[in-house]
């Protein structure tokens, strides 16, 4: 179900409405474009009406997100369509990978959906699943101390006649 266009552009449906059974009426339809010029597909959709978010905390988690190189990607809405834009096929295999998951997982919680898509795409969510904790950082031996620890113990079993 996906759709080439001669211009190279690839849409594909994704999303609750794709993911979910039964699916949701209620939400936005997702599809995820992937695209060899993403300013020229932004400015295409732009000039027939799509907009970018006008929610604030949506905007500012792009932004978050398109920070680095295997990210980049916007976010456009017309109505109840949304289109997720991008030039990076990191971030285009994973999106689908993903979205395949919450598919056969049949994921209906919209927080489990968006787990699964962060840890797909290598973001860590230790911070919601255990708030309190912190690395032990403070009790691990600095790197100096191992360097130093394993230099003894390799003179030491060298001094034993082992090769090395």
């Amino acid at each position: 179900m996906v759709d080439v266009a001669l211009s190279g552009v690839v849409v594909v449906p994704v999303g609750s409405r794709v993911t979910c059974n039964p699916p949701p009426t209620d939400t936005d339809e997702d599809f995820l474009v992937f695209t060899r010029d993403k300013a020229a597909t932004i400015a295409a959709l732009r000039s027939i009406g799509f907009e970018y978010s006008a929610d604030p905390e949506k905007n500012a988690r792009y932004v978050r997100l398109n920070e680095t190189s295997d990210w980049r990607f916007t976010s456009l809405y017309f109505g109840d369509l949304n289109y997720i834009v991008t030039d990076s096929s990191f971030f285009f295999e994973r999106f689908l990978t993903a979205t395949h998951v919450c598919k056969m997982l049949n994921l209906l919680n919209k927080e489990d959906r968006i787990m699964v898509h962060e840890a797909i795409r290598g973001v860590s969510s230790v911070k919601e699943i255990a708030p309190s904790w912190t690395p032990p950082s403070d009790d691990l031996p600095r790197a100096e101390e191992l360097k130093m620890h394993i230099f003894d113990r390799l003179s030491a079993e060298n001094s034993e006649g082992l090769p090395f």
